[in-house]
């Protein structure tokens, strides 16, 4: 069911996709596959919000299902949240979004700390969407912060946030002395 719903979604036939995720989460609800089912259901749902934009609170629902999950792994929660704060983003809600993109990056870099950070890409993909919040209310010194902790980080994507902190510092470098 579960690969059936993902050739349905690539095939761009997300309704239909959504209705194979929701027989596994009826189905079997213990099943292990019951999160990624709930996680795809939501960028289905996220991908329908184009044209209806209710859409995006049906995959906020999706999503947080993926969070309140205790099977569910650290990445596909912090999958869940990243894509949270998307959909906030979709339905002009920056702050919101700001929110959810946060605590996906301080919770990556806390379980850092304790030496088990887990995968860096939505760590990374929360930096670079927090950032570029703050960049659009021309927040330059909390961008360049945002940017700062993926090149502390030591993630594959630290040359790239070191460029986009560059960039900043030296068009504003009034604010950096």
């Amino acid at each position: 069911l579960l690969a059936q719903g993902d050739v349905l979604s690539e095939l761009g036939q997300f309704a239909g996709a959504i209705l194979h995720f929701e027989e596994i989460i009826k189905k079997y609800p213990n099943s292990y596959l019951v999160d990624l089912a709930w996680g795809r259901k939501g960028d289905c749902q996220f991908t329908l919000g184009k044209d209806e934009p209710a859409r995006y609170q049906e995959a906020i629902a999706s999503y947080q299902a993926v969070l309140a999950s205790p099977r569910a792994s650290k990445d596909l929660k912090w999958q869940a949240e990243y894509k949270i704060g998307r959909c906030k983003e979709k339905m002009g809600q920056p702050a919101e979004a700001l929110e959810d993109y946060v605590n996906v990056v301080y919770g990556y870099l806390d379980d850092a700390k304790g030496g088990s950070p887990g995968s860096p890409l939505w760590f990374t993909r929360a930096a670079f969407s927090a950032a570029a919040i703050k960049e659009a209310e021309e927040k330059w010194r909390e961008a360049v912060n945002l940017y700062s902790r993926v090149i502390e980080a030591k993630v594959p994507a630290s040359a790239e946030a070191e460029q986009r902190a560059g960039k900043i510092r030296t068009e504003h470098w009034e604010l950096f002395q």
